[in-house]
């Protein structure tokens, strides 16, 4: 009897945890407002070339740096997905700019449902891997938002659970080919998911496998490049500088341009602060759980556990040679690596994993009390005037772009006040200042006439 007290209390209060869990998530919701809009550039752009989509039919990007957008389809530099992904959801739904924000909070519960389901740890374990998924502050803060962190984190669900099953004697040729589907899916949200094949190689039991998953590694590879050269925008940013001294110098400047883009944001990411405790939380957060599975690999030799701690590895190692360390960019990168880590410590060393969790509920609160990121976006933005299309632009019907240099900052909930297509039905683009605009070929630019708003004219719009 005292044996069945001992295994139901912790189910008790397992459960007793996750209602409050959701009970705070709820009141997260009611602080909701009619007037919740998005406030960063990032989410304002995914909002309004999603909307733009829905509204026009277009594929092509309303938004973009260059004019054009991707060099086929004519995306921004998010890829083509996401607003794809939204604005065929609003034609079911109707639009709304919070159906961003449900339908990534529906994955997440879809993906902790199926971890569930599924997986193989015990209904105790269960309870904790969900508590401090839900209790880690990368969830909260980037779930009431438009961003598409959220859908992450629910991919890295799935991922851990697709290896759980990999990493079983005889998985099914139903677990490993859907697990492939599944990754070249989420490679199109965020390509570097079609290189999750490398997880599979410590889960390889004769040379056959090792050659099958490496060929995976290697596909996945070259399709995440194609993918992103293709159909992603272009910007000037190292990576492209990077393929560009491939082309032109040769594979030694690009090795020695990838060497030192490493060491650089090598030195950055141990060096700099995001000034905000929450934020360095989240920033250090994926490298500490990189070492404690790190030690728990050494120690049991576990097969899941070093396909865990390859991934981790990995995207580690692409963070400092092709993206940024800064910015809150690497926070975003790293963010699903915690949902890896936290398996682990849950599955391996419960001990390591209510310390990560106790901290994390910490900045949560800390979230709660001194960063009312709900509220910032329930805030009304001052009114912003922009006028009215001229006549050239009014009659235009033809699907060809129309290129306006739009505002971006300081001010950039100006961007939501801008028209998405003309009473005609054509499309409209708009050129953002990321470029030297400049010596781009525009129509049109948006003039400031201080309390009157924006007015649309020929010409360079005023520094």
């Amino acid at each position: 009897m005292e044996k069945g007290l001992d295994i139901r209390i912790p189910l008790y209060w397992g459960w007793g945890l996750l209602l409050l869990t959701a009970g705070v998530y709820l009141w997260w919701i009611s602080q909701i407002e009619s007037g919740f809009q998005p406030l960063w550039s990032d989410e304002i752009i995914y909002v309004l070339n999603a909307q733009a989509q829905y509204e026009t039919g277009e594929t092509a990007a309303a938004f973009t740096f260059n004019g054009t957008g991707a060099k086929v389809g004519g995306a921004d530099a998010h890829g083509p997905v996401y607003p794809w992904l939204h604005a065929s959801m609003a034609h079911l739904f109707g639009w709304s700019d919070r159906l961003m924000m449900w339908l990534q909070a529906a994955f997440v519960l879809l993906s902790l449902l199926a971890f569930w389901r599924w997986s193989a740890l015990s209904w105790v374990k269960k309870q904790g891997f969900s508590l401090l998924l839900l209790l880690f502050p990368f969830l909260p803060l980037y779930g009431f938002t438009f961003m598409q962190e959220g859908w992450q984190i629910g991919l890295a669900v799935w991922f851990v659970l697709w290896l759980e099953k990999m990493a079983a004697d005889r998985p099914s040729a139903f677990v490993f080919w859907g697990g492939l589907i599944g990754l070249i899916l989420a490679g199109l949200l965020r390509p570097i998911w079609m290189m999750g094949g490398l997880a599979l190689l410590p889960l390889a039991g004769n040379m056959r496998e090792r050659l099958t998953y490496g060929g995976i590694f290697l596909l996945g590879s070259l399709a995440s490049f194609w993918w992103v050269t293709t159909f992603y925008e272009p910007l000037p940013n190292y990576f492209s500088e990077l393929i560009a001294s491939l082309n032109t110098q040769g594979v030694m400047a690009f090795l020695l341009g990838l060497g030192d883009h490493f060491l650089d944001n090598l030195g950055t990411y141990f060096t700099t602060s995001t000034r905000d405790p929450i934020g360095n939380w989240l920033k250090f957060s994926p490298f500490i759980l990189l070492m404690g599975v790190g030690w728990i690999a050494w120690l049991d030799k576990k097969r899941e556990t070093l396909a865990l701690l390859l991934w981790m590895a990995w995207v580690f190692f692409l963070l400092f040679a092709i993206y940024d360390a800064y910015d809150w960019r690497d926070i975003r990168i790293l963010g699903p690596l915690n949902v890896l880590g936290i398996y682990v410590m849950v599955k391996k060393s419960p001990g390591f994993a209510l310390g990560h969790g106790l901290f994390s509920l910490v900045m949560v609160s800390a979230l709660c009390l001194h960063h009312p990121w709900i509220y910032e976006r329930n805030e009304p933005r001052p009114s912003v005037e922009v006028a009215a299309l001229p006549s050239e632009l009014v009659e235009e019907t033809s699907p060809t772009a129309i290129t306006i240099k739009g505002p971006l900052s300081p001010e950039p909930h100006i961007l939501l006040y801008l028209p998405l297509q003309t009473p005609a039905g054509g499309p409209i683009r708009y050129l953002l200042p990321y470029y030297e605009v400049d010596q781009l070929p525009t129509q049109w630019s948006f003039h400031h006439q201080g309390n009157q708003g924006y007015w649309l004219r020929k010409g360079q719009a005023e520094p």
